[in-house]
């Protein structure tokens, strides 16, 4: 397996179980994370994100599950296929993004681009308009 899936498959495993300890050993101490035009520099900061996504989606929804597969670009990138499907008031919906991530060669990872879908922001948008309030 390349030090990029690998690592890769790690990180995304963590991100899954919202175990920020183990996603933030993974982060090189100058790691950068790009995410809808805001850039994020090391580990601290970068989690944080991760971290305040994962609580507005435990106040906004009723239930969340967190899935993801990883896919090798080269010996030192790989992406990360991310699913989480949200229920509010019954209703079920399926978010799809993706991330590049880049690993340097002790394993760490260096880089980290979100990539939105395209059409994902905007039905996750109106599935919160049609569940109602919180969400």
């Amino acid at each position: 397996m390349s030090p990029s899936l690998e690592t890769a498959e790690r990180f995304a495993r963590a991100l899954d179980a919202e175990n920020y300890t183990a996603a933030a050993a993974l982060l090189s101490p100058g790691c950068e994370y790009t995410c809808r035009g805001t850039r994020y520099h090391g580990p601290a900061e970068i989690i944080e994100t991760y971290r305040q996504s994962g609580e507005s989606v435990q106040r906004d929804f009723d239930a969340a599950t967190y899935e993801s597969r990883c896919e090798r670009l080269t010996q030192r990138e790989a992406l990360i296929h991310f699913l989480d499907r949200l229920t509010k008031s019954g209703q079920t919906f399926t978010f799809a993004c993706q991330q590049l991530v880049e690993v340097d060669n002790s394993g760490q990872i260096v880089r980290i681009e979100h990539q939105d879908l395209p059409g994902q922001r905007e039905a996750l948008t109106e599935f919160k308009r049609k569940v109602g309030p919180n969400a």
